[in-house]
């Protein structure tokens, strides 16, 4: 009888905890700026904010925190996934940083041996 509640009980808590669960994706960065010129035509970004370029599949994002500190350098493998307006990266650490996304692109996808 002990063990038919302790899998009710289980099984309740189990669901909603399911439910929560993120969907991370394999990002990349792809560079970081300041400001004003690495998020043209973007309001609301300081000229010493950084701005980061996140690719997740065939989509780049533009993306900051509105920090002056740089977290994330080109060429990292990030686990993300976005929410919203925003896309949340998992820290290597532990943890996770909310950036808020500036804008949005689809990375052109260019057939092997084609010239730009």
């Amino acid at each position: 009888m002990k063990t038919l509640a302790m899998i009710c009980f289980c099984a309740c808590f189990a669901v909603p905890a399911a439910a929560g669960q993120r969907n991370y994706q394999l990002g990349t960065i792809l560079s970081f700026d300041t400001g004003q010129q690495a998020a043209k035509n973007v309001k609301h970004v300081a000229k010493d904010e950084i701005v980061y370029q996140v690719q997740i599949q065939s989509v780049v994002y533009k993306v900051t925190n509105h920090s002056k500190k740089e977290e994330f350098s080109a060429g990292d493998q990030v686990m993300c996934f976005v929410e919203k307006n925003h896309l949340v990266i998992q820290k290597a650490k532990g943890g996770e940083v909310k950036l808020d996304i500036l804008a949005e692109s689809a990375q052109v996808q260019r057939a092997p041996g084609a010239t730009p």
